[in-house]
């Protein structure tokens, strides 16, 4: 079954954090936001390119203001990499699947491949 883009908002977003046993990606986005609804079609792919190996969220920081403050988030989107509840690495800006898959495949156990898959 593929993975899906999950949506957090409050205390989730730090639960998603710390609990999970495989690296997660936080998308930190608005809907009114034009490059961040180009992020989103990439985000999900990414979701179904790593699988179980990692696990991917979006945040709209609209309706989750203190949790921006707290991360930091300056400029939308922002994608940030966490590994054992710890930030990994932080992109700014629109992002390629490639770029995405590789930052996660770094914290991954089992990398799952780079290239791009085209879907038909």
């Amino acid at each position: 079954m593929p993975q899906q883009v999950l949506q957090l908002a409050g205390e989730a977003v730090q639960a998603a954090i710390e609990g999970a046993e495989v690296p997660v990606l936080i998308d930190f986005s608005t809907s009114w936001c034009l490059p961040c609804r180009r992020q989103q079609p990439v985000t999900q792919q990414v979701a179904r390119r790593m699988g179980p190996r990692a696990r991917v969220y979006t945040v709209d920081i609209d309706g989750n203001r203190s949790v921006a403050v707290q991360l930091n988030i300056h400029s939308i989107p922002t994608l940030i990499v966490f590994s054992a509840a710890i930030e990994r690495e932080r992109l700014i800006g629109v992002q390629s699947a490639e770029t995405l898959v590789r930052a996660l495949n770094r914290w991954v156990a089992h990398p799952a491949p780079a290239e791009e898959h085209r879907e038909a």
